[in-house]
């Protein structure tokens, strides 16, 4: 590959890549690095990139991460919050692997993906499940009438049904259903307004319950 077709590749990449000194100034960029940091090339270049890392822990992160780099000659990857020109947080995947050359000396290539949007879901996954806690902890030890847990459907008996009375299973409940709907259009299964579509099943299956209940029309 030609000089010049590694550098049009390398400034055309979809991934931003940056070439850091050992000090973690910038030396290199190409045109996803000016998109994701909101700002020129000219401006970027000799600039300390722990100026984008939001937090002090993580800018201390990075610069072990460099070192270790070029201490051990191999890829290694880790992640940093950063802050662009615009003030938009990113969460940065930072892969690095150190490069020498006869121009250059103690230099890492660095590519930097976003990911934002992965981490935004895994947030608010987090916040789903730590509600979804509270309800059960509210639950357990509130302060209103206690819960009863039955074993069977059947055995169960609606507030003010006369006492005796035997309350439908949902085997008769579903049988019940299918055959209200299917007299309801005159036992059509299929069509737009056949029984099938009413009760959201394929024809198919439809036919399957009503031999499993032993519905037929009479």
């Amino acid at each position: 590959m030609s000089r010049n077709m590694y550098a049009e590749l390398y400034d055309f990449a979809p991934i931003a890549y940056f070439t850091f000194d050992s000090y973690g100034v910038i030396r290199e960029v190409n045109r996803s690095c000016v998109d994701l940091l909101a700002l020129e090339r000219g401006v970027l270049i000799s600039r300390p990139f722990i100026d984008f890392i939001a937090n002090k822990d993580e800018k201390e992160t990075f610069i072990q991460h460099l070192s270790m780099v070029l201490q051990r000659k191999v890829i290694l990857k880790c992640t940093l919050k950063l802050t662009n020109n615009n003030g938009t947080t990113i969460y940065g995947h930072l892969q690095s692997v150190s490069v020498t050359s006869k121009n250059r000396d103690n230099h890492i290539l660095t590519s930097i993906v976003d990911g934002t949007v992965s981490k935004q879901f895994e947030e608010t996954l987090r916040h789903v499940r730590e509600l979804e806690s509270a309800i059960e902890r509210a639950v357990i030890i509130g302060h209103g009438p206690p819960l009863h847990v039955v074993e069977r459907f059947e055995d169960t008996q609606s507030a003010g049904e006369p006492s005796g009375q035997a309350i439908k299973s949902l085997v008769e409940l579903e049988h019940d259903h299918i055959l209200q709907v299917l007299k309801k259009t005159s036992w059509r299964i299929e069509g737009k307004s056949g029984a099938a579509v009413i009760l959201g099943l394929n024809a198919s299956t439809l036919r399957a319950r009503m031999r499993k209940y032993g519905i037929f029309r009479v």
